[in-house]
């Protein structure tokens, strides 16, 4: 129905009504499916953070505490590892002041360092062994911490200094941003994050301090409007991390920066979990499952498909994904296939398009799949 114009004829012309279209409040990210990101140590790689032998040769130099004829000069390993030990020591569940029975525990993982898959894979060999276990985390979170501070995202606040973003332009990082801020102005930006989750089996904190640093770069926003817009995006650390960068926690002693040069590695060594811990004991395992449950597009960066992480995204239902896209970077062809059929059964899939890529890093699949990822 409408209004009528009555023409000096007297003819009667019926006017329709316009159309009311309505305005949306706000845009939202260009990822306009559910999407979930799923990180391994490749991710961070682009980065510059170490991998395979590289990580599991800095531990193994951490951990490798001696000292000289008198026994008092600390002659190799990591010096702050040592305090760490003879503060745990003195506590009522230690051992008396006595930090031997933990420097032969981390000679003992030092070496077998040299023939494991990863730290995770040794430390899951010696997982009945309570001294050990406490040197691989200790060892773990020096060197993570050690990796962020000379990676390519750390930069020194105190001298008022920023992110060389011009450096990380091919990476996934980048790329990532490219995809969260397109068509977004700085008044739309609420909803830059919806639908997209981000599940990282990483202990550094490398996409989240580059979110924070990019989005105020890109949009000239003040470092606490950055801040609360960070907490609208969902990121899971499965195996927990090296603790929270300043935005994150209000409370300043528990508060680690990036690339913290000194910490209380102690504290943070307990929050560090690992593979052959039950899952259980993995914060946040429902909310995690059902994340990967809901998603409708599931991306793996730089992930390496352990049967045991596999396990602990496995949902209790069938997965909703209708595209999966993973890099594969040096797995072989027949091994792709194995994990494919692996992550089918995991995910109780069907008829889900699964794309692996063992020729891309996680940078060039961005560029790969651009527009399937908006899709």
């Amino acid at each position: 129905s409408g209004g009528i114009i009555i023409l000096r004829s007297g003819v009667q012309v019926p006017v329709p009504l316009p159309i009311l279209v309505k305005i949306p409040d706000k845009k939202i990210s260009m990822f306009r499916s559910k999407t979930v990101f799923i990180l391994g140590a490749g991710a961070s790689e682009e980065v510059g953070l170490p991998i395979g032998e590289t990580l599991k040769n800095k531990i193994s130099q951490k951990i490798d505490i001696r000292f000289g004829g008198t026994g008092y000069q600390q002659d190799s390993g990591d010096y702050q590892i040592t305090q760490a030990l003879r503060q745990y020591v003195k506590l009522p569940d230690g051992r008396n002041g006595d930090i031997n029975p933990y420097l032969h525990a981390a000679w003992k993982l030092r070496d077998a360092l040299t023939q494991g898959i990863s730290i995770d894979n040794v430390l899951d060999a010696y997982r009945d062994d309570k001294l050990s276990e406490m040197c691989g985390k200790l060892g773990i979170v020096r060197s993570i911490l050690e990796a962020e501070r000379s990676s390519k995202i750390f930069y020194n606040t105190s001298e008022r200094q920023k992110i060389d973003f011009d450096q990380l332009k091919n990476t996934w990082f980048a790329g990532f941003v490219k995809i969260l801020t397109e068509n977004i102005s700085q008044n739309e930006i609420d909803g830059i994050f919806d639908n997209v989750s981000i599940l990282s089996f990483n202990y550094d904190r490398c996409i989240e301090h580059y979110l924070y640093e990019s989005l105020q770069n890109y949009y000239s926003l003040e470092p606490n409007v950055a801040s609360q817009l960070m907490q609208n995006l969902k990121i899971f650390h499965p195996y927990g991390s090296v603790g929270k960068l300043p935005w994150q926690e209000s409370n300043t002693k528990q508060q680690v920066p990036f690339g913290a040069e000194r910490s209380d590695i102690l504290n943070l060594s307990e929050q560090i979990k690992t593979f052959n811990e039950r899952t259980h004991e993995i914060e946040n395992i429902s909310e995690i499952q059902s994340v990967v449950q809901e998603a409708e597009i599931i991306v793996f960066l730089g992930f390496a498909f352990h049967r045991q992480n596999l396990e602990l995204i496995k949902p209790d239902n069938k997965c909703n994904a209708k595209k999966i896209f993973a890099t594969a970077y040096g797995i072989s062809k027949s091994d792709c296939e194995v994990i494919h059929n692996e992550l089918y059964e995991a995910l109780q899939l069907k008829e889900t398009r699964i794309e692996f890529r063992n020729d891309l890093k996680c940078g060039a699949l961005f560029n790969e799949y651009w527009r399937s990822l908006t899709a």
